[in-house]
């Protein structure tokens, strides 16, 4: 074997071992927030967690925090399913098929990736105007 061949393996190694320790990680950080807060409003900083303010407090970090972890992980997921799908190949998925299948197909693909983010509609749609180095369209 050659040595660009053994290094192609390798490197896809690294780089599902680096998405699995990511994976790991955002675990970790997800089953450890509400102890985590409870600790240190509780134990540090000496927050009665039972009285209004409290419970207030607590309940205001740990779902602040909670909803920015399930965000990048949602995030995470799907730029790693989007990496697996170019336009070229959405455009053979959804090419040739009646409007109504077509629509329906088009659909199922933006439920599971969202497609039309800024980075992917406009290269793909054909119907933003093309604006020239000068600024004049």
């Amino acid at each position: 074997m050659t040595a660009p061949a053994i290094e192609r393996p390798r490197a896809a190694l690294r780089r599902w071992a680096g998405l699995a320790a990511a994976a790991i990680v955002w675990v970790a950080l997800y089953q450890t927030n509400l102890p985590f807060w409870t600790w240190l409003l509780g134990d540090v900083i000496g927050l009665d967690l039972h009285s209004q303010v409290g419970d207030s407090v607590l309940f205001f970090v740990y779902d602040t925090t909670k909803i920015l972890l399930l965000l990048a992980g949602i995030i995470f997921v799907i730029t790693v399913l989007r990496s697996f799908m170019s336009v070229e190949r959405t455009r053979a998925l959804l090419g040739g098929r009646r409007e109504g299948v077509g629509n329906a197909a088009a659909a199922g693909l933006g439920v599971v990736t969202p497609f039309c983010s800024a980075a992917r509609c406009q290269p793909s749609s054909g119907s933003s105007p093309r604006v020239s180095r000068s600024g004049s369209r």
